[in-house]
């Protein structure tokens, strides 16, 4: 065989392996993915029964909440801007305020409103 022809077998054997590690951290990079997608379903589950006063808003905010029947992070996390609009003595200035403490805390409301017999 010739130098030319064994520096082509390995080239094809280099693309090979090259090939084959990309296979590799290609399904290991699913399975991190899937990993951290199921850790981060347990810390929601976990949130979602964190009373709101962990968050530290201010009384205010935190008393118009509570009025309204969000309790808990997950309560609330499942809320829209538009759905908190909507609770009395909760105005744009508190709203905001919330979606700042929750970006502080890596959170954020739902993007979109909660269907609830009164607005379907």
């Amino acid at each position: 065989m010739s130098i030319k022809g064994q520096t082509l077998d390995n080239q094809l054997a280099a693309d090979a392996v090259i090939a084959a590690a990309v296979s590799v951290l290609a399904a290991e990079r699913r399975v991190l993915e899937d990993a951290m997608h199921r850790a981060w379903i347990g810390h929601l589950k976990t949130l979602s029964r964190v009373d709101i006063c962990y968050l530290k808003f201010p009384a205010r905010t935190r008393n118009c909440l509570r009025r309204s029947r969000i309790n808990t992070i997950g309560d609330l996390l499942a809320r829209s801007a538009s759905d908190l609009r909507g609770i009395n003595n909760l105005g744009k200035a508190s709203i905001t305020q919330l979606k700042e403490i929750l970006s502080e805390n890596g959170l954020a409301l739902h993007t979109a409103p909660m269907i609830t017999k009164g607005n379907t």
